[in-house]
């Protein structure tokens, strides 16, 4: 190992330990801030500053040495008496802490870092000089706050830009020098287009826009300014600072580090998740106290969250984050909910539950737009949570001033109808008054808001308005008269304005659905629920897991497979060995291949054991999905789940919920009926949909039940020859048990009318093509007017499995162990002709016969029945297909092996019959069969009826 790599690996190691050092720097320095005497916490900053300095300087980090060196001597100086700590000295030493942070994460501009690490160094000397008593007389924390305020680290900007309107003729394109702005940290654009509306002619090779820009960044103002070189002489830009009270909402990255970023986003949808979860097991439960704690414990743990973020920035976000959204509004949802508790016992309201849920909704938007250059604020919802829980209005915090709330339609249209009151403005002068045209568009934009004010009852903005468009109708019939003057409509026109100034910020529309009430929860009391099935909204103890990067997984699951390919090189070397008449060497070698092959499988095992996660993670969307159906179906649903702690490989999780989302919608919006008709049915009132999760072998079934109207095979006969998938023959041949995979067929729809849940012939055909990619089989059952089952089977995962690896013609290919029911020999007097077809009895059922080289198409012959009728005994695999069990007949068993799953090259994909290829222990290569895909080689469909007629379907 050269140097090289000897001070690389170094360097990795000093990373890890520098960030668990770090993190206890940070504990200790925090814990020395609430008591500055505290002699403890001063040798644990000690000792983790002296460690950091040293593991630095060892494994090549001068830098973090460098910077770290004085204020070491500062700690050492303060466990002598010789200097008190302060709240000034704690914070110096945090900014240190965090240059330090980013000077060990790879890709950092190390000199700007050393730069900016020794002025803090140095401005920590001159505050805590050794002696001194001055820094032991501190302003309060949140005090302090706000004059240090100004001396965090970066800035931020305004730009305004508005080019020169031939700026397209000089060469310069305004987007490309935006777009150099915006790489030198991270910001937000917003465009001004009143030059564009105040031109009564559009040149298209001139520029009419203007641009506004607000930028955080570590740059200079003359950094930013260099952008615009090659055009400030015929543009007009401004470079201000920003309050930040005026500042906008940036990207998440302008406020914290990319990690930090992560980690936020995914803890917190696991808690808003949980959140959703226990509110719908509230409604259905509501006399149950523990539900209640646990859902202000969940809203508790998440507005702790969101206030620990904003503690750790890189710059202050703006009042109007949605992260100080999200805080405001869990402790909002917390007082409601301690009033709640409080006021009754009984069950819960309608309007309570909304309320709730109404708070997971704008949490859930809260956290899509986090990362988005926007803002929005939950105002009328947190003015709800305020009134319910009898809080002062004051406790409910409004939208700060500069909030782009959900404005009102009035609000809207004033803002469109300003816009042209400033075009026509921008051309106004006493001697080219507006137009009877402008006159005649002014007009008509005042009666749009006028409209808008009468239909939110403003009547007082819709007198004025009034007012206003009849001045506009004069001015329109200007050649008939005197024109009344400008600047008398700019003055009532300003009135009628300022009357829609406190209505800019007006709270915002709620974002629930506001449609009939339907429970989707049993109306029996809880104890008459059965005892062995598991209502959905019960709400398990969320398992406490460890975050493992995916790529690290992905990484450690390469290795497990090449170390799984020299385990089956093993047996190869020692057959050739042997055959060599060296038996010792032959022993050794299977010796050490059995512990190879030991550890593979401990170590394979383990692996699983990592990926795997239980299904309930997809699951727990289902609830809430099924809940909000019902409602805009007004239908009445209750979920019921079972097997949910069933794990499945965290790739086929990821792929499955989809499929699952349709299907469950498909068994409300196709299924269940309405409560009407299942009671003229003799059923419930309330339909049921059913999730369950059952283990066969090393496959997973996910069964999807309703007990709604069932399938009727004729309709869907009918309704495939109406569309053109199927002759009128081809359909009176098909049984009711094919009839129903008529759903699979693209296209296929028995919907009467397109809604927003179904109807339009899509889905079914991706849902099955989605389960095939894992690997997996779709089937259905249904009995009319008692229900449906969808049936997905598939692989609990996808990485490593077993198969038997068999050699058809002089070919060898690998049979996967789950899809094979059994072994076999078949003696040739036990093969019976049946036309083209062979057949034999296997344990009392009829079973079709081919041979696996005649279908790949290795055998030059046309006998469908390959001479099978005809041989000597023959090796079979007993297959499960999706049309029943067939014989595959092989040349030889060679062994069972573990294979590793390697996608097909371009083109190859498209084979079906194939689910990837394998590499051997001797390094060949082998194809993966696909063994639920081989009917399609048969044309069992054609077959059929042939089939039907022996009862062996």
């Amino acid at each position: 190992m050269n140097f090289e790599e000897i001070q690389r690996r170094t360097r990795e190691v000093f990373r890890q330990e520098a960030t668990d050092l770090l993190i206890e720097l940070e504990a200790a320095l925090l814990a020395l801030e609430s008591d500055v005497a505290n002699e403890d916490a001063i040798n644990r900053v000690f000792r983790a500053m002296h460690t950091l300095k040293g593991s630095g300087a060892t494994a090549g980090f001068k830098d973090v040495s460098s910077v770290l060196h004085d204020v070491e001597d500062i700690f050492n100086d303060a466990r002598a008496g010789r200097v008190i700590m302060s709240s000034k000295v704690i914070d110096h030493v945090l900014r240190a802490s965090d240059i330090v942070r980013r000077m060990t994460a790879s890709g950092g501009d190390a000199q700007m870092l050393l730069t900016e690490g020794m002025k803090v160094a140095g401005d920590l000397k001159a505050l805590a000089k050794p002696g001194t008593t001055g820094a032991s007389v501190d302003l309060p924390v949140h005090a302090e706050a706000k004059t240090t305020e100004t001396d965090e680290k970066g800035g931020l900007w305004s730009i305004r830009f508005t080019p020169d309107s031939a700026i397209f003729q000089t060469g310069n394109d305004p987007l490309a020098i935006l777009r150099e702005v915006l790489s030198l940290g991270h910001g937000a654009v917003r465009t001004n287009t009143d030059r564009l509306y105040s031109q009564k002619e559009i040149d298209p090779e001139l520029c009419y826009l203007s641009w506004e820009l607000q930028l955080a960044t570590d740059e200079t103002q003359a950094r930013i300014k260099d952008a615009f070189s090659f055009v400030e002489d015929e543009s007009d830009i401004r470079i201000e600072s920003v309050d930040p009270q005026l500042a906008w909402v940036l990207p998440a990255e302008a406020y914290f580090e990319p990690s930090t970023i992560k980690d936020f986003l995914e803890e917190a949808t696991e808690d808003i998740n949980e959140i959703e979860a226990q509110v719908l097991a509230l409604e259905d439960n509501s006399a149950d106290g523990s539900t209640l704690d646990a859902l202000k414990r969940t809203l508790h743990n998440l507005k702790g969250i969101c206030r620990l973020i904003l503690s750790d920035v890189q710059r202050r976000p703006p009042p109007s984050h949605p992260l100080r959204a999200m805080s405001d509004l869990c402790h909002a949802a917390e007082t409601f909910l301690e009033s709640v508790a409080v006021r009754s016992s009984e069950k819960v309201s309608e309007n309570i539950l909304e309320a709730l849920l109404e708070t997971v909704d704008w949490l859930k938007l809260l956290i899509r737009t986090f990362g988005a250059v926007s803002s929005k604020w939950p105002t009328e919802l947190l003015m709800k949570l305020s009134e319910q829980s009898g809080a002062p209005r004051g406790a409910a915090q409004l939208a700060p001033s500069n909030s782009e709330a959900a404005q009102t339609q009035m609000v809207s249209v004033a803002k469109q109808c300003d816009q042209v009151v400033r075009a026509i403005h921008a051309d106004y002068s006493p001697s080219a008054p507006p137009s009877s045209g402008e006159w005649k568009m002014l007009s008509r934009a005042l009666a749009t808001l006028g409209k808008a004010a009468t239909f939110e009852g403003a009547a007082g903005i819709a007198a004025q308005v009034g007012s206003l468009v009849s001045i506009c109708e004069s001015g329109s019939l200007q050649e008939m008269g005197t024109p009344p003057a400008w600047d008398d409509f700019r003055a009532k026109y300003h009135d009628m304005s300022c009357g829609l100034v406190s209505r800019s910020i007006a709270p915002s529309p709620s974002i629930r659905y506001k449609g009939r009430t339907v429970s989707i929860r049993p109306s029996r009391a809880p104890a008459e629920v059965p005892q062995a099935t598991q209502v959905a909204a019960a709400t398990p103890t969320a398992p406490r897991s460890v975050r493992v990067d995916q790529a690290k997984l992905d990484q450690m699951m390469r290795a497990v497979g090449e170390l799984l390919v020299a385990k089956n090189s093993l047996p190869v070397l020692a057959e050739r060995v042997r055959t060599a008449a060296s038996h010792t060497a032959s022993k050794e070698i299977k010796e050490t291949g059995d512990r190879i092959a030991h550890i593979a499988d401990d170590l394979q095992d383990a692996m699983r054991q990592i990926r795997m996660m239980p299904i309930r993670s997809v699951f727990q969307r289902f609830p809430r999905m099924i809940r909000d159906l019902a409602r805009s179906e007004n239908k009445q649903v209750q979920l019921i789940i079972s097997g949910d702690e069933t794990e499945l490989d965290k790739t086929v999780l990821e792929l499955i919920g989809d499929p699952l989302v349709h299907l469950v919608r498909n068994a409300i919006d196709h299924g269940i009926e309405l409560p009407d008709v299942r009671l003229a049915q003799g059923k419930p009132e309330m339909g049921t949909v059913g999730l369950e999760v059952l283990k066969e072998g090393s496959n997973v079934v996910i069964r999807i039940s309703d007990d709604g109207r069932g399938m009727d095979a004729t309709r869907l006969r009918a309704k495939a020859v109406e569309k053109g998938l199927l002759t009128e023959q081809a359909a009176a041949e098909l049984s009711d048990k094919r009839a129903l995979d008529l759903i699979f067929k693209a296209g296929f729809s028995t919907a009467d009318k397109v809604t927003d849940v179904s109807g339009r012939g899509v889905g079914m055909d991706v849902v099955q093509s989605n389960v095939r990619q894992l690997r997996g089989t779709i089937a259905v059952s249904s009995e009319l007017g008692q229900g449906s089952v969808m049936s997905i089977t598939l692989p609990s995962t996808l990485m490593v499995s077993k198969g038997i690896l068999v050699q058809s013609a002089s070919d060898q290919y690998v049979l996967p162990i789950e899809g094979i029911r059994e072994m076999v020999k078949i003696q040739p007097e036990q093969i019976r002709g049946y036309g083209d077809l062979a057949m034999t009895n296997i344990r009392g059922a009829i079973c079709p016969v081919y041979s696996l080289a005649t279908l790949l198409g290795r055998n030059n012959t046309s006998d469908g029945r390959d001479g099978l009728l005809h041989g000597h005994e023959l090796n079979a695999a007993i297959v499960a297909t999706r049309r029943g069990d067939i014989a595959f007949v092989v040349d030889r068993l060679i062994a069972e092996i573990d294979v590793i799953v390697k996608p097909l090259g371009e083109g190859l994909d498209k084979l079906q019959v194939f689910q990837g290829a394998t590499i051997l222990g001797d390094g060949s290569v082998a194809l993966i069969i696909d063994a639920a895909q081989l009917d399609t080689l048969i044309g069992l469909d054609a077959r059929s009826s042939q089939l039907e007629a022996t009862g062996t379907d």
